[in-house]
């Protein structure tokens, strides 16, 4: 059922993560049902009464959504991912961080973060699965909240893996670490197809693959920009 290249980047994760139990996610409507009444249950959803199948869920005060300071993108060359400006004065669009201190960064927060969790897989697809335009990619997650997320926000299903074979897809990694809202980082490898989100457990910031497909296409287009324009890089 798995490639090669997927068992490869699951084991991987489980190896450096070291989580409990691993649940491929299949987006059934039987799935969901299961995951919000365990979610009710342990108190992190609140049914709503006004509408049908409507809920609420709260996150550390802490935990909100304009983080800028605590976002990167990982790449060789600083002026790959930023934009020139005087020295001394910072650039406002970005923040970047070299693949060194990234490995760094990563490696202060990930190992064993999911002990004691399940790690989710889910395959998802942005767009129809096997689209001309869609892409594929396979999130690992400690939260429950991000599967019913990502149910919504994308295509989940195993015909993601049929259609993906040993091909190459987006990898998106997110842990709620402790949680640790203070230690949050998000970090895009833009080289390298590769996302990662640590200790937020905030809606926006989970669904990791959005926030990078927008960051990945604007790159694109930019570079095709400059070098259509003769534009130093």
């Amino acid at each position: 059922m798995l490639s090669e290249k997927a068992r490869k980047f699951i084991e991987e994760n489980v190896k450096l993560m070291k989580p409990n139990a691993v649940h491929i996610c299949d987006g059934s409507k039987e799935e969901a049902d299961e995951l919000i009444c365990q979610m009710v249950g342990n108190g992190m959803l609140k049914q709503l009464n006004a509408y049908e199948n409507n809920y609420i869920c709260r996150t550390d005060p802490r935990d909100v959504a304009r983080v800028e300071s605590k976002t990167w993108m990982i790449t060789p060359e600083k002026f790959d991912s930023v934009c020139r400006t005087a020295e001394g004065v910072k650039p406002i669009m970005g923040n970047w961080m070299s693949p060194e201190q990234f490995e760094k960064e990563k490696h202060s927060r990930f190992p064993g973060c999911m002990n004691g969790r399940t790690m989710y897989v889910i395959p998802f697809s942005m767009g129809p699965v096997g689209g001309p335009i869609s892409k594929i990619g396979i999130q690992v997650t400690d939260s429950s909240y991000v599967v019913l997320c990502m149910r919504i926000m994308t295509r989940v299903t195993p015909k993601v893996w049929e259609t993906l074979g040993n091909n190459d897809f987006v990898k998106c990694i997110h842990s709620v670490g402790a949680p640790e809202p203070l230690k949050r980082m998000f970090f895009d490898c833009i080289m390298h197809t590769y996302r990662l989100n640590y200790g937020s457990n905030f809606s926006f910031r989970l669904i990791v693959n959005t926030r990078y497909y927008v960051i990945l296409k604007f790159y694109k287009y930019g570079l095709l920009l400059a070098e259509l324009q003769n534009m130093p890089l």
